[in-house]
């Protein structure tokens, strides 16, 4: 989430918190862990107040990530739904993992 810091135990069930500070707006998402494997993989609910939409779970977005190793390689797969139709939402996740993972690409292979 950018500059955002995170917080959480990763324990299934387990809330998860990312907090940032600008200097001029203070930001923060919330949501909870709705599974894990350590190494392997990690399902999330993501909450932005900022939305505008109550804090209700059918507003919590699902993001997955999940790794596999494939001919010496690890391969990362990000999927995000629970989105509930609306058109925006989903543009503006496609837009976000359209920027980030390219750079985290070639952050990992530089490195």
């Amino acid at each position: 989430m950018y500059v955002l810091s995170i917080d959480s135990d990763w324990k299934e069930e387990s809330p998860v918190v990312w907090t940032g500070d600008s200097g001029r707006i203070k930001t923060y998402r919330k949501g909870r862990i709705l599974k894990i494997e350590p190494g392997k993989y990690l399902k999330f609910s993501d909450f932005n107040p900022a939305a505008g939409v109550p804090d209700r779970e059918e507003n919590h977005a699902h993001v997955s990530y999940e790794l596999k190793a494939d001919g010496g390689k690890t391969v990362l797969t990000v999927f995000t739904d629970h989105l509930n139709g609306d058109e925006s939402r989903r543009k503006d996740s496609e837009g976000f993992w359209n920027r980030v993972l390219p750079a985290l690409k070639h952050l990992l292979e530089n490195e």
